[in-house]
């Protein structure tokens, strides 16, 4: 049995160039790249543990932390609660300007929708076509998508799978 593909033409962000094969969710006016990137400084103040991120719905495995240029351990040096988009450490970090640097993605819109064309900010009209149901091969991304990624798009009907001979 063959797994049909669903795509259509939807209306997209297109305020920066995006490449095809980029995971997509929709923002309620328009699709939007799913994942972002992002980077938040805080200033330790050698008492404060907690520090709240910019946002949360934070990818799993995507979070580098460090504390006066020193790269600290998830699990040892610090825990993440990737929900709340919190990160707390075990040992208040020292005082200091911007000493504490996280470097993290996050889910900017539900990972919804994979597009399968390029686009570009210049593009009018601001269309482009996505697969909204069916498979899409690992191998077809730039690269793959995070765990979490592909369990929120199985969720809409997408299927990320490893490309198999027969």
């Amino acid at each position: 049995m063959m797994l049909e593909a669903l795509e259509k033409i939807v209306n997209v962000d297109v305020s920066a160039d995006v490449s095809s094969f980029e995971v997509v969710g929709w923002n309620g006016t328009k699709y939007v790249k799913a994942v972002a990137a992002k980077q938040d400084t805080f200033d330790g103040d050698g008492s404060t543990k907690e520090f709240t991120l910019t946002y949360g719905d934070v990818l799993h495995g995507s979070v580098t932390v460090t504390v006066d240029d020193d790269e600290k351990t998830e699990g040892t040096d610090y825990t993440v609660d990737y929900e709340a988009g919190k990160v707390t450490f075990g040992t208040a970090p020292a005082s200091g300007t911007g000493n504490v640097v996280v470097d993290y993605s996050y889910f900017a819109a539900e990972p919804s929708a994979v597009l399968v064309e390029d686009v570009s900010q210049n593009q009018s009209p601001a269309t482009a076509k996505v697969r909204l149901f069916g498979i899409v091969y690992k191998d077809e991304f730039a690269s793959a998508p995070a765990e979490d990624t592909i369990a929120r798009l199985e969720r809409h009907g997408i299927f990320v799978l490893e490309r198999t001979e027969i």
